[in-house]
């Protein structure tokens, strides 16, 4: 009696010892597993990003800045990576703009003032003539919330720590980005000057999955040098759909003056 007794008294020691060399061993596992290159995370969020062809979304616009706001409705379909078409109305489905970016080329229409606008990204940002911050690479992914990173160097970040569950690369072009690991996506960026001012800020919130694509429904863009903040909060979203042949056209008035920069 004594002997088993003895032995299970063992066997439960010996069963002890396991689970704590386990939980250890899990423990040093855990916190040795190789955290992702910063370069090879992005790559991962490019890839991801990749997967996302077409896109046809509607929902609501908000402009707030130094001379006033406005809200109103948006309408945005894109082929991607480089083709996208856009709708504002204002109160009462007034058309208040519209129009097409395709490659470098962007094209504004806007019925009130009887106009059009052609030019590069640039010169259209210069002018304030859209209601998104423009000027960067991977426009369009941006406006439609999965900002890739672009022109970054093969230098490690300045910086690189968590923030919570989000990853943080502060690079010294002055570029910092914040990633979150399920996707992976960019949900936040911000752009600061020579002078570490910043002047472009960019946020991403309530992401959803739709056809393996993580999208947000929510996306920020300020311009902190111009005190202008534009929102789309979209409400309705399909990915991934055959587009129309003439999903972009931008349909004009006869004799209506086109002003290119």
């Amino acid at each position: 009696m004594c002997s088993v007794a003895v032995t299970r008294h063992r066997c439960w020691i010996c069963i002890f010892c396991i689970c704590l060399t386990g939980c250890s061993g899990l423990h040093v596992t855990r916190h040795s597993t190789p955290i992702d290159h910063p370069l090879h995370l992005i790559s991962r969020v490019k890839d991801h990003a990749s997967h996302l062809r077409t896109l046809q979304a509607v929902g609501r616009i908000s402009i707030v800045s130094v001379e006033g706001g406005f809200r109103g409705t948006v309408q945005v379909k894109s082929r991607i990576p480089d083709s996208l078409w856009i709708k504002v109305e204002g109160p009462f489905g007034i058309d208040l703009m519209s129009g097409v970016i395709h490659k470098d080329e962007i094209t504004l229409f806007y019925p009130r003032e009887g106009l059009v606008y052609k030019g590069s990204p640039e010169t259209i940002w210069e002018r304030d003539l859209l209601p998104v911050p423009v000027g960067m690479d991977g426009l369009v992914l941006s406006i439609l919330g999965l900002l890739v990173p672009e022109g970054i160097s093969d230098d490690p970040p300045a910086e690189d720590y968590f923030d919570g569950t989000r990853r943080v690369l502060r690079f010294n072009s002055g570029e910092t980005i914040w990633i979150e690991p399920d996707g992976p996506v960019v949900t936040q960026a911000e752009f600061k000057d020579d002078e570490d001012r910043t002047i472009w800020k960019w946020e991403a919130e309530k992401f959803r999955k739709r056809r393996g694509v993580r999208l947000p429904l929510i996306i920020r863009m300020t311009q902190t040098d111009l005190q202008r903040r534009v929102t789309l909060f979209f409400e309705s979203i399909r990915v991934n759909r055959m587009l129309r042949a003439d999903w972009s056209r931008l349909r004009l008035p006869e004799g209506v003056e086109t002003i290119v920069f």
